[in-house]
């Protein structure tokens, strides 16, 4: 990088910049901070140290306004909320501290004050909701903080309705015998069981967790006296499942078919 000759800086450059040596040269070095240096003091690009006023001046044109005094919103009520005092700022923002009319205490950043953003300390929302849920849903209540999301009774009766031959859908009871066992209550404990005794561990890879079946030992349709028996499933999984059956088919699955596909490496 050239030299600086600061013998062609006009006298008025050197007066606003306070230049007092007019012998050095830039050094195009950089500091840990990326920042231009000769020695220790950091140099702007031109190799021209800035004053204290300057640099002031550059950081106003960059922020490009003065900072901001807060508004007197002191006694002034929004909506359901009263200012009470001043309570800091959030980023260049004031915040004020309001005092709902449930009684809460809530602060909100100013500005969300004037533009009718906030407009209580979320009491109204809750107001707003269970109305709203009254009119388009049937809904006696909405139970905030409670067990279960619907208070009221008429949901329950509608999924009631819904179910069996008073279902729209309704086809007459063409579902399969055979779905309707592997979809039962019975099923659902029974598989359950088998994970429970296996310890949701696949006894093919020994994997623990995952996406897991039960096998049926003997077929389910070739034995239906041993289909909820526990000591008839093992557990695998869906990766094994599918490979047992691959090699064996899905019919006439027996123990001794089992017992060879454990043993196979």
């Amino acid at each position: 990088m050239p030299e600086i000759d600061l013998q062609k800086i006009d006298q008025a450059t050197k007066n606003k910049y306070q230049i007092a040596d007019n012998s050095f040269s830039f050094n195009p070095k950089r500091n840990n901070f990326g920042q231009f240096v000769k020695g220790n003091i950091p140099f702007d690009r031109t190799g021209i140290l800035h004053t204290e006023e300057s640099k002031n001046k550059m950081k106003l044109k960059r922020v490009g306004r003065v900072p901001n005094k807060p508004k007197e919103m002191l006694g002034k009520k929004f909506n359901r909320l009263l200012v009470i005092k001043q309570s800091g700022k959030v980023g260049s923002q004031f915040s004020w501290l309001c005092k709902c009319d449930c009684g809460k205490e809530k602060t909100v950043p100013g500005w969300s004050l004037r533009k009718g953003i906030s407009k209580s300390c979320g009491c109204l929302l809750k107001e707003n909701l269970i109305k709203r849920n009254k009119e388009h849903s049937g809904i006696k209540s909405f139970s905030f903080g409670k067990k279960g999301f619907f208070a009221g009774k008429k949901r329950p009766e509608h999924s009631k309705r819904m179910n069996g031959n008073t279902n729209p859908n309704w086809k007459g009871g063409i579902t399969p015998e055979n779905r309707k066992l592997r979809n039962s209550d019975e099923a659902k404990l029974w598989r359950l069981g088998v994970f429970e005794r296996d310890k949701f561990t696949c006894q093919k890879t020994k994997k623990v967790g995952g996406k897991l079946v039960v096998h049926h030992i003997n077929n389910f349709a070739d034995f239906p006296e041993l289909r909820f028996a526990i000591d008839n499933g093992i557990t695998f999984s869906e990766k094994a499942h599918r490979e047992f059956h691959h090699k064996y088919g899905k019919r006439n699955n027996n123990r001794e078919q089992l017992i060879e596909f454990l043993c196979q490496i």
